[in-house]
């Protein structure tokens, strides 16, 4: 008898690895900062165990109470252990108990369910975190390996290959490609389709800033926000491995703690920071634009700087600039600093700046009263609790030691994370400052808290943004690259005669790091390190520079459509005779299980000629000629062999074997 070979153990573990693999990897692409390490586990780990034991027990009932006591208790444990999650993380968790689940319950036999719950994984991770192409590459293989064995162990379980493997062929390299071109497709495409979408930040309040006032001015419009959750704003807009290249002479090296101002924000808020009033007219120039008078107690320098898309509807600005060349179409505020272009381009500009030496103790503030929002603070804000820390901390009105003590307050009282502040309070500043046990926030909540301290000691300042850092190019001194994990938030002090000076609270090992979740790397940039690009980080930057591209999205589709309509040519036939069974046979095999069934062996409802075979082996009821009969039937039905005359012999002889059981007693 020919029976279905088993499923070799290679095979079976391969299988079990690369549907395991699929699992890890789309776990992997979900931000930890949104989902740290212990939510994870307690959303997978039980989920796991149920499912390894349903393989092993079948009452539901146990597995239902076991399944309530193991999530209970890992959640009890992650809550106690780092906290509560936010809101995204909780909407994330919701997928990984059942990916937990199928994959260890039926790793090995069917993937599909196992798969599909992973691929949900990839696309929330997706949508918190933005793409990572070289997780989604891996994503994608993994994906097709686990499809190729499954389709290998089912062919071993339903059928007897005979032949050695088939090799790999064209149309499976097609089918491999358009799968995993597919599924990236897909993927980019939910991705910048959420980047369209309207932000959740876009309330009456935003609507309320872009309205003109009186006196001629403008408030910013909704693409100007500073939100303290992380999730949209300015900052977030700053997206992209690449986004300005600072060039100097080569006589001028840049220093590694070069700021970059695009933007600020003057109007405090307990959740959002605003521009507030602008007064905006043109450039002073057709192609350049002088910002002030330079100082004659420093010289001055010069910085070529070069945008990329993801920060084309920026201007970058140096600490003391005095003018741009080679850049047109800006509206600017003079009094103010504020200079943007009108559209989006990538203009490549020289700006000229100064280093000014530090300021003395004396240093008095400006008092101009054109920067009366510089003291504004938020209407519902809780003066006693912020009045008792900057009692703790000794604030005094003196700007420079208040700076100094917030400053320093803010780094033992509070943590750098890149995850939001949580709490008892309802504003994230609060958290940030007041919560019991582990205070934490970004840059921005730094920022945030020392603009607000500081005027609560009538000290006026504004929240900065931009970009801090960088790394070397090409191995040079005078050029830096900076990309979205350069983001940063900082504050702004007017000083009498120097106009808005640097005031950093962040602590500075600290500094710089995106507040996108998806930043690589929170450690300080050493200047001595060789920071260029690798050849890998070369490619992904160019991957991710392509895929921003609408063309390429365009010839994705098209390729895909073009693919999808071309006529495919008929699958060529076999030169072997199809699979047809002689009636001859069939009734040959009926008068044979008639006779069996008469004589006490009857073959049970849906069971194989294989298992009955086996079950009256077992029970030593099965003679020679019946077996070899019953072999004989099995290769016509399922080898393609033809009911010869040998056959048709076997199956006579088998029938009187069977028959003669009857008469044997055998049936009793």
């Amino acid at each position: 008898m020919r029976r279905s070979q088993q499923v070799p153990t290679s095979l079976r573990r391969m299988a079990s690895l690369t549907v395991v693999a699929t699992a890890i990897i789309a776990l992997a692409n979900l931000p930890a900062d949104n989902l740290p390490i212990p939510w994870l586990l307690a959303f997978t780990i039980p989920g796991a165990i149920l499912g390894f034991w349903s393989r092993v027990t079948k009452r539901p009932w146990q597995r239902a109470l076991a399944a309530v006591v193991l999530q209970a208790t890992a959640c009890y444990l992650a809550l106690d252990s780092v906290g509560p999650m936010t809101r995204p993380a909780a909407l994330a968790c919701t997928i990984l108990p059942p990916l937990a689940f199928a994959t260890t319950r039926n790793h090995d036999g069917d993937p599909s369910l196992a798969l599909f719950l992973s691929f949900c994984v990839l696309l929330v991770g997706i949508i918190l975190d933005g793409v990572d192409v070289r997780l989604l590459l891996a994503y994608g293989t993994a994906a097709f390996l686990t499809l190729h064995l499954a389709t290998l162990a089912h062919a071993y379980r339903s059928s007897n290959p005979t032949s050695p493997k088939r090799r790999l062929q064209a149309a499976d390299l097609m089918a491999t490609s358009m799968m995993m071109l597919s599924c990236i497709v897909a993927v980019f495409a939910i991705e910048r389709t959420l980047r369209c979408l309207p932000s959740p930040s876009s309330n009456s309040e935003q609507a309320d800033e872009k309205r003109s006032d009186t006196s001629g001015g403008r408030a910013a419009g909704l693409d100007d926000s500073f939100v303290l959750d992380g999730g949209n704003g300015l900052l977030s807009e700053l997206n992209g491995e690449q986004l300005v290249r600072a060039i100097a002479p080569r006589s001028q090296p840049i220093p590694a703690g070069m700021y970059l101002r695009c933007g600020f924000f003057s109007v405090a808020g307990m959740d959002q920071w605003s521009i507030g009033e602008l007064r905006l007219r043109s450039q002073s120039g057709a192609d350049d634009h002088v910002i002030k008078p330079a100082s004659q107690s420093a010289p001055i320098r010069r910085l070529t700087i070069q945008r990329f898309a993801g920060a084309a509807k920026f201007v970058f600005l140096p600490p003391n600039s005095l003018r741009l060349r080679g850049i047109s179409d800006l509206e600017v505020d003079p009094l103010r600093g504020w200079i943007r272009p009108r559209q989006p381009n990538d203009d490549v500009y020289v700006v000229t700046y100064q280093d000014l030496p530090g300021l003395g103790r004396s240093a008095p503030i400006e008092r101009d009263s054109s920067r009366r929002m510089l003291t504004q603070v938020p209407a519902d804000l809780d003066l006693g609790l912020f009045d008792q820390l900057l009692m703790e901390w000794q604030v005094s009105d003196s700007p420079l030691q208040a700076m100094r003590a917030i400053a320093s307050g803010l780094a033992k009282h509070c943590r750098y994370s890149r995850s939001e502040p949580i709490g008892e309070y309802r504003h994230k500043i609060e958290n940030f400052l007041f919560a019991d046990g582990d205070r934490r926030g970004y840059c921005m909540h730094f920022a945030s808290a020392a603009a607000l301290m500081l005027r609560l000691k009538g000290i006026p300042c504004r929240i900065a943004v931009g970009l801090y850092g960088g790394d070397e190019g090409k191995g040079s001194a005078n050029e830096r690259i900076y990309g979205s994990q350069h983001a940063h938030a900082w504050i702004e002090v007017p000083f009498e005669g120097r106009g808005f000076v640097i005031y950093d609270p962040t602590p500075p090992d600290s500094r710089g790091v995106a507040v996108s979740p998806s930043t690589p790397s929170t450690q300080p940039i050493d200047p001595e390190a060789d920071l260029g690009e690798s050849a890998l980080q070369a490619t992904v930057r160019l991957i991710n520079q392509a895929v921003s591209t609408s063309w390429l999205w365009a010839a994705l589709v098209g390729a895909i459509v073009v693919l999808t309509l071309m006529p495919r040519r008929a699958p060529s036939r076999r030169s072997s005779k199809p699979t047809i069974v002689a009636p001859e046979a069939r009734r040959a095999l009926h008068k044979i299980l008639r006779a069996l069934a008469d004589a006490g062996h009857r073959r049970s409802a849906g069971q194989t000629l294989e298992l009955f075979q086996n079950d009256l082996a077992a029970r030593d009821r099965l003679e020679p000629e019946v077996n070899d009969a019953l072999l004989a039937y099995q290769e016509v039905r399922f080898g393609g062999r033809d009911f010869d005359h040998e056959r048709e012999q076997k199956m006579q002889r088998g029938l009187r074997a069977a028959r003669a059981m009857q008469g044997s007693g055998e049936g009793s």
